[in-house]
């Protein structure tokens, strides 16, 4: 098994931001951020079904995280994984996300 450090993990994104998206995962990108949903196939207790792989955005998180939320309940789904790296904008998105609520972020 191996384990991956912080580097290895964006750097995968970054990638996997850059590929053509395998089928049966849906893609979600707009200006402000890049949602996948991943099919049961690829899904264990680490790996959850909606991801925002990045989110750069000006906008109001409220307004980001409306859109993202009521796509994620459109799949049917009660929870999000949001990466949050050097990269993401506005800085304070950590912490609005450690402050909601529902759909479950983690």
């Amino acid at each position: 098994m191996s384990t991956w450090n912080t580097r290895q993990i964006i750097e995968a994104l970054a990638l996997l931001d850059e590929a053509a998206v395998s089928d049966g995962i849906l893609e979600i990108t707009t200006s402000n951020f890049r949602l996948l949903r991943f099919p049961e196939r690829f899904l264990s207790p680490t790996m959850p079904a909606a991801q925002v792989i990045w989110s750069i955005t000006s906008k109001s998180l409220d307004i980001v995280f409306d859109e993202v939320s009521s796509i994620v309940r459109e799949w049917d789904l009660d929870a999000v994984h949001w990466w949050v790296t050097s990269t993401t904008r506005p800085l304070d998105t950590e912490d609005y996300l450690l402050q909601i609520k529902s759909p479950r972020v983690v």
